[in-house]
């Protein structure tokens, strides 16, 4: 009896869907002022690129220095 066939799908080379800024990037800068809904306002003061996203720093008034990642810090804050 033959073996069925298998149908694989191309192997992705990543190539054209990479871009030289992850798309985060463009959403958020170094001094821009945000609104985060459980911590108030706050100044992002540092952006670290990490594996293909970013890691904001951010500095609330209410309470202080917190870290988020920026493809989920879109879920809690908006810009000012």
């Amino acid at each position: 009896m033959p073996k069925p066939s298998v149908s694989r799908a191309p192997a992705r080379t990543g190539a054209a869907s990479k871009s030289s800024a992850p798309a985060s990037s463009l959403s958020y800068h170094k001094g821009q002022k945000v609104l985060h809904k459980a911590w108030g306002m706050g100044v992002i003061q540092e952006i670290t690129p990490m594996g293909g996203d970013m890691l904001l720093q951010i500095e609330f008034e209410k309470v202080g220095s917190k870290l988020m990642m920026a493809k989920t810090a879109g879920q809690f804050i908006k810009a000012i």
